[in-house]
């Protein structure tokens, strides 16, 4: 079976994270000390424990930004920022939301540099004729700019798409009004709601229309390519168990210390291993085209 498309996650997946988490964690605090914390400033080791607090009970423990549990809570500085404040939030009994504006201002300062082998895969994919599409949490914009730099270029080259603001953590149905076609609605319904047990002591949702209509965006509604596919990302949770389901083949990037993968999104991922890889760099993929 020839594959045709990858779908790119890009925080993590193409990124180096351990080359800035210290400082976008350090960044994080200070933005959360001006804004949700002014009146009870965070010390530097209680921050710290929080960190460890969330380490200690992922991934039963899990990112809660849209409420439902949608990711390990220590997989990656992202999640783990999020998670640490709400702990503090709560232990302080402080009322409060976590602007916007600390994860964008931490991120935005010390944003993760691209895999050193990202710009030689992705042309060699091209090469092949492969589509190669972004969807990730992170904006359009930013992913855009970062791979006109990672290119030294003008406009995305061709067979380059982004796709991307999928909000993949909302666990949610499709709406009544949705413009997505019955037939690929018809697939979605199809997919459980949640994952059969994996372990963790908590369910693992499945049912994230946001990131649906990503992917069928990608596809202008035709989801028949989905066989030919690979979604690669670095958590299985939220990248790859929907995308499985659907029909797609599945590509796990390990992350790295603090933040390493769990066993049982690997064995997740190799569950049947004629659609699923698992491999350290984005060099992984191209066993998928040989």
């Amino acid at each position: 079976m020839r594959i045709t498309d990858i779908i790119m996650d890009f925080d993590g997946t193409c990124t180096v994270i351990p080359d800035i988490y210290q400082a976008f964690l350090s960044e994080y605090l200070a933005g959360l000390n001006n804004t949700a914390f002014s009146g009870s400033p965070i010390m530097a080791e209680e921050w710290k424990d929080a960190q460890e607090k969330v380490r200690m009970h992922s991934p039963q423990a899990a990112w809660t930004i849209a409420y439902a549990p949608a990711a390990p809570a220590a997989a990656d500085p992202y999640i783990l920022s999020f998670e640490a404040a709400k702990y503090l939030l709560w232990k302080k009994n402080i009322q409060k939301d976590i602007p916007q504006e600390v994860f964008k201002n931490a991120s935005d300062r010390f944003p993760a540099p691209w895999r050193p082998e990202a710009r030689e895969v992705f042309e060699t994919l091209l090469k092949k004729n492969i589509n190669i599409t972004f969807i990730s949490n992170s904006s359009s914009r930013t992913i855009t700019q970062r791979l006109l730099n990672l290119f030294s270029v003008q406009e995305l080259p061709f067979g380059i798409a982004v796709k991307s603001d999928a909000a993949k953590f909302r666990i949610a149905e499709l709406p009544w009004y949705s413009a997505i076609s019955q037939d690929a609605q018809g697939l979605f319904q199809a997919v459980p709601v949640t994952h059969k047990d994996v372990g963790i002591g908590r369910p693992v949702y499945l049912q994230r229309a946001a990131y649906f209509e990503a992917i069928c965006a990608a596809f202008n509604n035709d989801l028949a390519r989905l066989p030919t596919t690979v979604v690669c990302g670095d958590i299985w949770e939220m990248d790859l168990a929907l995308p499985y389901e659907l029909g797609a083949n599945i590509h796990l990037i390990e992350r790295a210390s603090p933040f390493d993968t769990y066993g049982y999104e690997r064995k997740a991922t190799l569950q049947d291993t004629r659609r699923g890889k698992v491999s350290k760099d984005l060099g992984g993929l191209l066993e998928w085209v040989k």
